[in-house]
């Protein structure tokens, strides 16, 4: 990103058209999910997820053989349809073809692979040329197509379209044994009791959604979740990672280099994080989450302000503001990272889960393109150091309303969530269900 607004670029932009090439990815994301979550029941999940590959094996031969700032634009709304593709269809993937026992590790790794597709760009980008960078790009979707294609469909959408034959040899060879006789008998009743509720229409899950009281505040408080996960600014700190690093005068480490020790770090901290979100609780992470990134990102800038503004020397000090980054990623990534999914399934009944997740998907799509479109803007009207004040702002604001209305679900069925809700059951501090008055 830096090298792109340096003389010499094999493409030169501008620091406004730099913020319209990141932030354009999103309206290619909030045009896909919901089409996606239509045809994987359509046409099966497996399919619906192939569509990702030739997407970006298309959007990276454009990047080779143009060199146009409005194809860049085309390039990553395309690559933003196969965003919302992946964020909604790979999910529902994982969790029809995991055990049960291992179903929540599995899901929430679905975050850390994300991740490890950014310390690729990361590591691979600040030493290739324009041409190379594309072309291992492109070597990703091509490696994607060749491996799962030998994986099969889902058992759950076999068992759905009445495939049964199909549905038996897929979790054959899912869980690598002949006998899985009971497993699929209970996918059959599952998916029977669930098709009940699908039939009833999309029309009667809107309007149960909107009059159900229960419904009605799952939908506030995962909303509310949600825009919190993204106003507190990650996808631009990972976005712009380079960008601000280069804004440092310490000189210890370089921009890159830091850039790919952040890749690291969120890798590590999202893989951790899934084996500790049952044994912890939702709420107790997510309140530690918006917190911390609420002391983590006021520090980081006033590291800026007072090098930035008051031309202070605080080099010898970059050290707190590495650390406080490190910090930030870590705190975002056991909490908000990835318990919004988790939050997101369990809040809502299987009549109105899907579209509930649309919903989200769609508010997540929207909030992430104005953090990514007004990061540029802000730093040059004011500096680096605005855009994490407005980060802990928003940190503070989260901390505060999620402390009231996050109640906890971890060690209870959907059945028994889905009771409490109904019955005015108030949020507690140490895990354990309130009735209220």
């Amino acid at each position: 990103m830096v090298r792109m607004e340096e003389d010499g670029a094999e493409l030169r932009v501008t620091p406004w058209q730099m913020s319209w090439v990141v932030a354009s990815v999103e309206l290619g994301d909030l045009l896909s999910p919901l089409p996606a979550a239509y045809l994987s029941d359509r046409w099966g999940r497996k399919i619906v997820m192939m569509s990702v590959g030739p997407l970006c094996l298309m959007s990276w031969l454009l990047v080779v053989v143009t060199r146009s700032v409005e194809v860049l634009y085309v390039v990553r709304t395309v690559q933003g349809l196969a965003v919302g593709i992946v964020y909604t269809v790979a999910p529902i993937y994982i969790a029809e073809v995991s055990h049960p026992k291992i179903r929540g590790q599995l899901s929430g790794q679905f975050l850390t692979m994300w991740y490890v597709g950014v310390v690729y760009a990361y590591s691979l980008g600040p030493y290739l040329s324009y041409d190379a960078y594309a072309y291992v790009c492109a070597a990703i979707p091509v490696l994607f197509l060749l491996t799962y294609a030998v994986a099969p469909e889902t058992p759950y959408y076999y068992v759905m379209v009445q495939r049964w034959d199909d549905a038996e040899k897929s979790l054959k060879w899912l869980r690598a044994k002949d006998d899985v006789r009971d497993e699929l008998e209970s996918i059959r009743e599952s998916v029977a009791e669930e098709m009940k509720m699908k039939n009833c229409g999309a029309l009667s899950a809107w309007k149960e959604l909107v009059k159900d009281k229960a419904s009605r505040k799952s939908l506030v408080v995962v909303q509310l979740v949600c825009c919190v996960k993204y106003l507190l600014g990650m996808p631009a700190v990972i976005s712009y990672s380079t960008y601000t690093f280069a804004q440092t005068s310490s000189g210890l480490i370089g921009a890159d280099e830091l850039t790919i020790g952040m890749g690291l770090l969120l890798c590590v901290s999202t893989f951790l994080a899934a084996y500790v979100v049952d044994r912890v609780g939702r709420r107790p992470l997510l309140l530690a989450s918006t917190a911390g990134c609420l002391v983590f990102s006021s520090l980081v800038g006033l590291y800026y302000f007072l090098e930035g503004v008051l031309h202070l020397q605080v080099a010898p000090y970059a050290w707190l503001m590495y650390l406080s980054v490190a910090g930030y990623c870590v705190l975002w990534c056991i909490g908000l990272g990835p318990i919004l999914q988790t939050i997101q399934a369990e809040y809502f009944p299987t009549s109105t889960r899907g579209l509930a997740g649309g919903l989200a998907a769609i508010t997540g799509t929207l909030t992430t393109f104005v953090v990514l479109k007004v990061y540029q803007t802000v730093e040059s009207a004011y500096g680096v150091y605005m855009n994490f004040w407005m980060y802990a702002f928003f940190a503070f604001l989260g901390t505060v309303s999620l402390s009231f209305v996050l109640r906890e679900t971890a060690g209870r069925t959907l059945g028994q969530i889905q009771e409490e809700m109904k019955n005015g059951v108030k949020p507690s501090s140490n895990g354990l269900p309130e009735t209220a008055p």
